[in-house]
């Protein structure tokens, strides 16, 4: 007689309760099913729950909760693929989060690297693809000069038009409208750049002028990785981010996926399922959206919060929903701008630098430097990948900096095109190329190759397209409302909308997404406890 294992009847047992759960839910009438496991949408199902709307169902299309938040354990520490920093303190969910769980790296210990733009400058190596090191003072002047501008895109908004840090109800009208006419966003972050930097060179000495222009463009190309852009040109100026109070940038002991976990231990199991794409909401059937998915498996709710990624969104606006979205629903969702970055890890068993190196930056000044490059590596083997002005892809690589707790790796940004580019390059090519640069503006050929790589590649991510938002030139009058209208209406919500880019002031940021899922719940339940609707527990 054959004698199964605790384990084949345990796993068979827990497949048939899944599997039942599924074939039961599909037969039930849901009070709100949320399409995206990410922040928002976890974010969104933790508030449900807590206020007792408990008959909720998560809708996953990856076989892993937390979208564009992936934290991966390796042999050299963990390492964020996406979201990796906590930006600002006061005032900022997240922030409380993490350190109410004691998951916030303390400043003080000797390990700790800080990963904001302006120590970039004052503790990171800025040199030229010679070796040559760039006189810090040089460094310094640059820095503050673009540091003005930057914060000129921060403070130049109307405090009227700045979202308060409370969470706004979608179910309350917008009052939006002043803050993204054209009027107020009047030129772009290229065009603004541009005409600062002229005016700050025009008041210098010219001996520098060479090295402080080949700076800027280094700036240029980090702030094509901040935006999140492929070109300056698309980014409106002043745009409307605002920054919580507090250190900009907060690193986190165990990785962003831990304040995730945090969050998502409270959402039961049985309230989520994985490797769920949907294909098809139907939202005006008689009160009650039906969502399909690809496998076949239909669901019914009272209400739907679509949580995906505004590429995906960008992607599937006509095929995902019955009827259509408005009109002006879908240029909103096209006008957003949504572009990649690629973060490009490498480690070594044995670091090459010493204790109290921060990293380089990667300053191109020479040409001629560059064509022997381009030629030294095509003889490597090396896919030569040129983006449109000619210039091979790496060129748009920023530098490599150090990671916090982990002493064996250095993080390298990846940005605009070349970004683009290097999702259809091997990690083998990507390494020899990294190691290469590191050779040259580090000014050591004995730099070895790193003993293991690893990349973000959410642009290929058939489920995400890119990495995360930002307010474009296309913007209209009335976008950002019709981007967050619910539908069929406001005081009807039916089909409602979540996620980091339908965050007035955080938009590109893990608490944007959480704050909006947090508005789409508080929606729904304010519209129960209005309506006195009983709620069904499951």
């Amino acid at each position: 007689m054959k004698i199964e294992s605790l384990t084949c009847i345990v796993s068979r047992n827990l497949f048939s309760y899944y599997k039942y759960m599924e074939t039961s839910l599909e037969n039930v009438e849901l009070d709100v099913i949320i399409v995206g496991g990410g922040m928002a949408g976890i974010a969104a199902a933790q508030q449900l729950l807590q206020n007792g709307v408990n008959n909720i169902l998560v809708l996953e299309a990856q076989d892993y909760l937390g979208g564009r938040i992936k934290t991966i354990d390796t042999e050299y520490g963990h390492i964020d693929l996406g979201a990796e920093w906590i930006h600002g303190q006061t005032g900022n969910p997240l922030y409380d989060i993490a350190v109410e769980n004691r998951l916030v790296h303390n400043r003080n210990q000797s390990s700790y690297i800080s990963p904001s733009s302006a120590s970039i400058y004052d503790v990171h190596e800025f040199r030229t693809e010679n070796g040559s090191l760039i006189n810090r003072n040089i460094v310094c002047q640059v820095s503050k000069a673009m540091e003005d501008l930057y914060c000129e895109s921060i403070n130049s908004a109307p405090k009227e038009c700045q979202q308060n840090t409370d969470i706004i109800s979608e179910i309350e009208p917008f009052k939006f409208d002043k803050a993204i006419s054209r009027n107020f966003m009047t030129k772009s972050f290229a065009t603004h750049y541009s005409e600062g930097f002229d005016e700050y060179l025009e008041s210098c000495e010219n001996e520098d002028y060479d090295i402080q222009k080949a700076l800027y463009k280094w700036r240029l190309k980090w702030e094509l990785g901040d935006n999140c852009c492929a070109s300056l040109d698309d980014v409106a100026f002043p745009g409307r981010y605002i920054m919580y109070e507090g250190h900009g940038i907060t690193d986190l002991k165990f990785g962003f996926g831990s304040v995730f976990d945090v969050l998502k231990k409270d959402i039961p199991k049985q309230k989520v399922a994985l490797r769920k794409p949907v294909k098809v909401i139907k939202w005006k059937k008689r009160n009650i959206c039906y969502v399909e998915c690809f496998d076949g498996s239909v669901y019914k709710s009272k209400h739907v919060i679509v949580t995906v990624p505004i590429g995906y969104l960008k992607d599937h606006t006509t095929s995902m929903f019955c009827p259509s979205l408005p009109d002006e629903k879908v240029h909103a969702i096209q006008n957003v701008g949504f572009s990649t970055l690629v973060k490009v890890f490498l480690a070594w068993n044995k670091p090459f630098w010493c204790e109290s190196y921060s990293g380089v930056q990667f300053v191109w000044s020479s040409d001629a430097k560059q064509e022997q490059l381009k030629t030294e590596i095509s003889k490597q083997g090396t896919r030569t990948m040129l983006k449109v002005d000619g210039n091979p892809w790496y060129l748009d690589i920023t530098g490599f900096e150090r990671c916090t707790g982990r002493p064996n790796v250095l993080c390298g940004w990846l940005v605009g095109e070349g970004a683009e580019l290097s999702t259809t390059l091997s990690d083998i090519d990507v390494s020899k190329v990294c190691t290469r640069l590191l050779q040259c503006f580090c000014g050591d050929e004995a730099i070895p190759e790193p003993d293991n790589i690893y990349r973000s590649q959410w642009q290929s991510n058939q489920f995400i397209g890119g990495g995360y938002s930002y307010v474009s030139t296309r913007t209209q009058d009335g976008d950002f409302e019709a981007l967050c209208q619910s539908l069929p209406s406001n005081q009807n919500p039916r089909l409602l909308f979540a996620g980091e880019a339908t965050s007035y002031n955080f938009y590109s940021t893990a608490h944007g997404a959480y704050e909006t899922g947090i508005r789409a719940a508080r929606t729904i339940i304010t519209l129960k406890q209005e309506s006195k609707e009983t709620i069904i527990n499951l």
